[in-house]
């Protein structure tokens, strides 16, 4: 009989996070601003710029970058067709760092970010709006992300293993 796994912290867990504007919301986002944006902070981080289209649902032109967070190197995306980023493998904190950081240097004053996860996508959790948040304020809205995903999917999960009443199993 396997062993169950032991859960993870909500403050371990890495999930891909998605920063997107908000619905109806531009940020005017250039691929150039943004890089400058991440040399600014640290010099040494890696960008790539390439071109897919008609590939999936980022089509065209897309960086990918690399960047610190909570002093821990996170890849991620931004594309300007559809205009947003997203970082993956990243914790809560990593995220919330990273949301406080686009907030600041690409996203126009006064915008709004609509953060979302792809396990919060599947699981059908709503997204997080943030409108000037702190960077700790923002964690603690992104923890309560993925308690909604954890509760979901135990949801799920127990759907799934409560034998029906209605059958009868001998």
């Amino acid at each position: 009989m396997p062993v169950p796994a032991i859960p993870t912290p909500i403050e371990e867990q890495a999930h891909y996070w998605i920063f997107e504007p908000v619905a109806d919301g531009l940020w005017g986002l250039t691929l150039d601003a943004f890089r400058q944006a991440l040399l600014r902070r640290e010099p040494t981080e890696f960008t790539h710029v390439w071109d897919h289209p008609g590939h999936g649902r980022r089509n065209g032109v897309t960086m990918s970058f690399g960047i610190t967070l909570d002093q821990r190197a996170v890849e991620g995306v931004a594309g300007v067709a559809g205009e947003g980023a997203a970082i993956r493998n990243a914790t809560a904190a990593q995220a919330a760092e990273f949301g406080s950081w686009l907030a600041r240097e690409v996203v126009p004053v006064g915008a709004a970010l609509r953060i979302s996860s792809r396990e919060g996508i599947d699981f059908d959790v709503p997204d997080v709006l943030a409108t000037a948040c702190t960077e700790a304020e923002l964690r603690e809205l992104l923890l309560d992300h993925i308690r909604r995903i954890d509760e979901s999917a135990w949801r799920v999960i127990n759907r799934r293993s409560v034998p029906d009443p209605r059958l009868r199993y001998w």
